[in-house]
């Protein structure tokens, strides 16, 4: 609950803000309204692809 206190009220970039968290992921799946992402230090975790989107949290590479 902290972390998604924190992420609600940064100043920071939240894309610098989610990598400091999670750390570099890589897309593993695509739903209609998820991705699957798995993070080198964090594991696999399922985002809402909506706030994805919205938030600019993800780049190509």
């Amino acid at each position: 609950m902290e972390m998604m206190r924190a992420y609600a009220e940064t100043e920071r970039c939240r894309t610098a803000f989610m990598l400091g968290y999670f750390g570099v992921g890589t897309v593993t799946d695509v739903e209609e309204d998820r991705i699957t992402v798995l993070f080198e230090d964090e594991g696999y975790r399922t985002l809402a692809l909506d706030l994805v989107e919205e938030r600019g949290l993800l780049e190509v590479t």
